[in-house]
């Protein structure tokens, strides 16, 4: 007997079960449409909605009639997940598989499909209407049917797709927009938020007509009396809201036109007119070009009010930083590439390049030679990095044919250096004259960026001490002016304050004008530091290479006796460095212990003056060590203890050197505990401190050792300033003692808590 067959029916109602799964939101259905414009390789979408309608409509490839039947009337078609890429610009596609009709379900209940595609060599349409209330209402969903039709076209027409959605399921407002631009911010070319140059393209090569010109979603309320450009796209929103724009535009003719805005365009700063004749001594570059960089530095308040997320608009700058160049239209690469580093942005970030601008055009107007040193008043540390600046290069070169053609007439006006050229590989330029300019003006608009960005901070700053100093003032007046009315201090008290708060409001000023010395003077300290840092690095290389040398001529001694005494001080001074060598890596080892515990003082102290002990037996010192063996110092960095130590031997030593009589030299080191307190007394017989200095020793760069031959240098007044620095770090005090021990000049006392 032949068994009867069973066939699987799907009821209308799996289109509201599924589009209940798959699409949660409006927000998430508007994604999905927008995405299906991508995956169609449009370069434009734009999302328009009011209470009655929405309307997505897109420039992309459209769709056929065959693409209609059998993919987009198809439910659960794997079409996306086998291709993987879209058609004509091999996109990634980015849309989820058969979403798009659940999406346009869950917003309304109508829809009209308009789409225009080349459908058998002509430009057809298509117009087909669902009404999904009757869909649902079939019961079988093989029963349904969905009315279309089909009309050929003018060749102007443009292709792409349209969906309007009427009766609407939920309402759509403004939160929607900023959702939606955040979760496509990643599809978005950000070439597309830059000023679009004021040149045509110029011989652009043909094959390249087929590279992807990027993506941009519009998505906005629908206005009767506005168009669809009037809507701002994400990009464009997030690169308006730059703190500072560079723009730079060479025009056909040679004249350079240099601008410099800040907040958001609305103060302009610095403005040029020049020529790349009297710049760069050349009359063209082969290209008109528009330079157009802007700064988003990382401090608060930059990426707020965009209609987007402002952690996600950050990460896609992020994503997309650096200045890219775009020759007719099309990306050139590699510049703006992650690992690219045309402008030197990075490399000279990375250094700390601060010694002079790279630009010609800085460099001739505000040079900073003689700002190197000092990082208050030096703008290169303010210089741009590559995921601050965003920036675009627009050219218009001539296409190869066109360049080919008019060669004659090229060399006859613009020499072939002074014209920008594709380099063989095509991967960007030939470094010529014209490209070193190209480079040039572009990084001339970044380092203008870093000089007017440092010289706004440095005037909000001062803005703002001087302000405090006016608030300051005012509360010392008014203070006083209290006192003086007030009826319950005694006249002799009231007497007493009001001298008080007088000589405070003098002296203000005079405090103030110390502190910005005194943090000029830290600055240049931490650059010392950096420069310390280095030379240790090449202090390595150094002892390593005078290692070589030293076995080198040891050989040779053995012919030329003559050698023997130059090596004996070779081997001599390689002992003093391999023993100072030792001391820095062990002292940036304990640096870097973030652990501290106790540890026994005296095995501290000797190591510190193993040190020093070259030093201190050529030039006749004494040590004299009062520290017990297990006396122990208290749980802080080791290197911090051993720093302040060394620094404060170092200072006895060179008083003790400066000493001109035959008198015995020495250095007494005193460590004692009590419960609650480590002490630590440097003392020496040196030359002593005269007292009209000893409030001055702690500034810094402040010294008293005389210069002169001292192997322990000149004195550049660090020393004791970083000592009462790291002392108070701690939670200690370092004091110069009035009183020293007998029979010794000078004499530092350093407390450190116990606990």
């Amino acid at each position: 007997m032949k068994p009867d067959i069973a066939k699987f029916k799907v009821e209308s109602a799996l289109l509201e079960e599924l589009g209940e799964r798959l699409v949660s939101s409006p927000e998430v259905a508007l994604i999905e449409l927008v995405k299906n414009s991508y995956d169609a390789d449009a370069t434009v979408c734009r999302v328009k909605f009011s209470s009655q309608e929405i309307v997505v409509q897109d420039d992309g490839n459209g769709m056929r009639v065959d693409d209609f039947l059998n993919l987009w009337m198809v439910i659960g078609t794997r079409n996306k997940a086998r291709n993987g890429l879209s058609q004509k610009y091999s996109r990634k596609v980015s849309g989820s598989k058969g979403i798009g009709r659940f999406a346009a379900r869950f917003l309304g209940s109508k829809m009209v499909l308009k789409t225009i595609a080349i459908d058998s060599g002509k430009k057809r349409e298509l117009l087909a209407t669902f009404d999904w209330d009757l869909v649902e209402g079939y019961g079988d969903l093989q029963s349904v049917t969905v009315p279309y039709t089909v009309k050929d076209v003018g060749p102007g027409t443009v292709t792409g797709t349209t969906l309007t959605i009427s009766r609407l399921r939920s309402a759509i407002d403004l939160d929607a927009s900023k959702t939606v631009y955040s979760k496509l911010l990643g599809l978005v070319n950000p070439i597309v938020g830059f000023e679009k140059p004021p040149f045509a393209p110029n011989g652009a090569d043909p094959k390249k007509l087929e590279a992807d010109p990027g993506f941009t979603p519009y998505v906005g309320e629908k206005d009767a009396e506005s168009d669809d450009d009037s809507i701002e796209s994400p990009a464009e929103k997030i690169l308006s809201a730059y703190v500072a724009r560079a723009r730079i535009e060479i025009l056909p003719s040679g004249v350079v036109t240099v601008d410099v805005t800040w907040d958001k365009g609305q103060k302009s700063v610095y403005s040029l007119e020049s020529s790349l004749q009297n710049l760069y001594g050349v009359k063209s570059i082969g290209t008109p070009a528009l330079i157009d960089i802007r700064y988003f530095p990382l401090r608060g308040g930059v990426m707020t009010s965009l209609g987007v997320n402002g952690k996600v608009a950050r990460s896609w700058l992020t994503d997309n930083c650096g200045v890219r160049v775009v020759d007719n239209g099309f990306r050139i690469t590699p510049y703006g590439d992650p690992d690219d580093d045309w402008l030197k942005q990075s490399s000279d970030k990375a250094k700390s390049a601060r010694t002079e601008w790279r630009s010609i055009p800085m460099v001739e107007q505000f040079s900073i030679a003689d700002k190197a040193l000092s990082p208050r008043d030096n703008p290169m540390l303010y210089l741009p990095g590559n995921n601050q600046a965003f920036g675009l290069v627009s050219l218009a070169t001539a296409g190869a044919k066109k360049s080919q053609q008019s060669k004659s007439k090229v060399k006859s006006t613009v020499e072939p250096d002074q014209v920008l050229t594709p380099s063989m590989d095509r991967q960007g330029f030939v470094n010529n004259k014209a490209f070193q300019v190209l480079r040039d003006l572009s990084r001339f608009g970044i380092e203008l960026i870093a000089y007017f960005d440092h010289k706004q901070v440095r005037e909000e700053q001062d803005r703002n001490e001087e302000e405090a100093l006016r608030t300051a003032e005012a509360d010392l007046k008014t203070a006083l002016k209290d006192i003086r009315q007030s009826k319950t201090i005694e006249p002799q008290e009231r007497e007493r304050l009001t001298a008080l708060l007088r000589n405070a409001s003098v002296n203000y000023a005079e405090v103030d004008t110390y502190r910005k010395k005194t943090q000029d003077s830290l600055e240049i300290m931490s650059l010392m530091g950096v420069l310390a840092g280095f030379m240790t690095h090449e202090f390595e290389k150094t002892l390593y290479r005078l290692s070589e040398a030293t076995k080198t001529i040891r050989k040779l001694s053995k012919k030329h006796p003559e050698l023997k005494d130059d090596l004996g001080g070779l081997e001599t001074s390689q002992g003093y460095l391999e023993t100072y060598l030792d001391y820095s890596r062990l002292f940036t080892e304990n640096l870097s212990n973030s652990k501290h515990a106790p540890f026994p003082a005296r095995a501290q102290i000797e190591l510190v003056l193993d040190t020093l002990a070259p030093i201190a037996k050529k030039n006749s010192i004494t040590f004299d060590i009062q520290a017990l063996d297990d006396t122990e110092a208290p749980a802080v960095p080791v290197a911090a203890y051993s720093g302040v130590l060394l620094n404060l031997v170092t200072n006895a030593m060179k008083s003790l050197i400066a000493r001109s009589d035959g008198e015995k030299r020495m250095v007494r080191i005193v460590v004692s505990n009590t419960p609650t307190k480590h002490k630590l007394i440097v003392a020496d017989n040196g030359i002593g401190i005269p007292e009209r200095l000893r409030d001055r020793i702690w500034e810094p760069l402040f010294s008293t050792t005389p210069r002169g031959d001292n192997p322990l240098g000149t004195g550049m007044g660090l020393g004791l300033a970083l000592v009462k620095r790291v002392t108070t770090n701690m939670k200690g005090k370092v004091d110069l003692m009035k009183n020293t021990p007998a029979g010794y000049s000078t004499a530092f006392s350093v407390e450190l808590p116990r606990s």
